[in-house]
């Protein structure tokens, strides 16, 4: 009975994931996540290890209402943000090194700043010349685990998008390929010209959290670090989470 009368006085939040355009219900972190939190900051982490407890920390904290690992890596990011606003709060403070000057510099990242676009779920490229479209689908969390860690190099890119064709299209027919080993995904998307794989990373780009941060160098110039991509908000997120 206590512990009940405990649950009903947790606040509950309620957003709108800006690319599923679904609501859902979460709370706060509790002390009971923080066993998610200690994995993250252990020095024996893997990447596999970090994304799996970051989904598992969300899927907690959503009270099992959504699978991260089958969620939109951009819809992730926007649940991390608030979840990391409604249990810490808005404002972070940390150490960056400027990739001009190379010094550390102290910045204040206002959470409420990050900000994603409403973008389609889906992306049909026309292969030119051709009777043929391939359909991509926004990545999910899931398909960072064919990598080994954050995606940095043009193979990590490349296999991140392959893994994120869903369909292949003929005039008179269609074929999942959501099932095929991504070694095969891969030959697919090596056909692709070059103007066709620029438009699907545009596309997997579009559905990110974003946000510029200003700061200032000891030289007193002004200065601005562009997060845009999923790569760099989870880094941050990740330093925030433990602030």
């Amino acid at each position: 009975m206590i512990i009940d009368l405990i649950k009903k006085n947790i606040p509950e939040y309620k957003i709108k994931f800006p690319i599923l355009q679904q609501t859902y219900s979460f709370r706060p972190i509790l002390v009971k996540e923080e066993k998610f939190i200690s994995v993250l900051t252990s020095i024996s982490c893997t990447f596999e290890d970090k994304v799996n407890n970051l989904c598992n920390l969300v899927n907690s904290c959503f009270e099992d209402k959504i699978n991260c690992l089958n969620t939109n890596i951009g819809d992730f990011q926007f649940a991390l943000n608030e979840l990391r606003k409604k249990s810490i709060g808005d404002d972070a403070e940390f150490n960056i090194i400027c990739p001009e000057t190379n010094e550390s510099v102290i910045i204040k990242l206002n959470l409420n700043d990050f900000n994603i676009s409403n973008v389609s779920t889906e992306k049909l490229i026309k292969l030119n010349g051709k009777e043929l479209n391939i359909k991509f689908r926004q990545p999910k969390v899931k398909d960072l685990l064919l990598l080994d860690d954050f995606p940095s190099t043009d193979d990590d890119y490349k296999k991140l998008v392959a893994n994120s064709i869903s369909e292949i299209e003929t005039p008179s027919e269609s074929y999942s390929v959501e099932d095929d080993s991504i070694e095969e995904k891969i030959k697919y998307v090596e056909y692709l010209n070059l103007n066709e794989f620029r438009k699907v990373k545009e596309f997997i780009a579009s559905g990110s959290m974003k946000t510029v941060i200003k700061y200032k160098t000891s030289d007193s110039k002004e200065r601005e670090l562009e997060v845009n991509d999923f790569v760099n908000f989870l880094k941050f997120y990740m330093v925030t989470l433990i602030l």
